[in-house]
């Protein structure tokens, strides 16, 4: 289950790495086009909307030499996002986006519950079915992803949600079950809840 101290962690983490990233393609950006440091400094201050400590260079430069005098404010970028990792309580980059994802995770199962069960449809009269085209004849998201029933369908609920593989039900976003109307897994639309972030965000 997790908390509110959990979403607080996760939005000062993706904010760091949001962060770097912006860097990253700001500079990435800048070696394309720039031939002076001056350049350079000016494109990813105005991408990133904050001032750098790049040193100011007018002098026309290769993409080669502004690439290896812009290497001190990339490593400054990397240590700042390591460094708010670190606080959170996280060792590394994977440490928090395995952290996160499993977090996330829990997120959506609170928020989108589903119900139902296996009703071993696929033996009976709805062979065409797509859940059944998809994984097999009975217990589908078991013998899929080789984890119990109730598991298998939020996980498959959770992928069409960051996939954009939704539908509007009584005001409320749902994931679009692959289960006959009627079989198996089926959201509970009466106690869908707000996501409080945004769940599709990679880490």
């Amino acid at each position: 289950m997790y908390t509110q101290e959990d979403i607080d962690k996760i939005l000062i983490c993706r904010e760091a790495i949001d962060k770097h990233r912006a860097f990253n393609q700001a500079r990435a950006k800048s070696l394309t086009v720039a031939t002076s440091v001056d350049e350079a400094k000016a494109l990813i201050e105005l991408k990133i909307g904050v001032a750098t400590t790049i040193t100011a260079d007018s002098a026309l430069k290769s993409t080669q030499d502004i690439k290896n005098i812009l290497e001190e404010e990339r490593t400054k970028s990397t240590l700042e996002m390591y460094a708010t990792l670190k606080e959170q309580g996280f060792e590394d980059y994977t440490a928090f986006s395995n952290w996160h994802d499993k977090i996330v995770f829990e997120i959506f199962k609170g928020c989108c519950p589903i119900i139902g069960k296996c009703d071993w449809c696929g033996e009976k009269e709805l062979r065409e079915q797509n859940c059944i085209k998809l994984y097999g004849i009975t217990d589908c998201t078991n013998r899929k992803l080789g984890v119990s029933s109730d598991l298998g369908a939020y996980l498959e609920s959770f992928k069409r949600f960051k996939e954009g593989t939704t539908e509007i039900i009584k005001d409320k976003v749902s994931t679009i079950s692959v289960c006959p109307k009627g079989h198996g897994y089926y959201n509970d639309i009466e106690n869908i809840k707000e996501l409080p972030i945004d769940i599709k965000w990679r880490a």
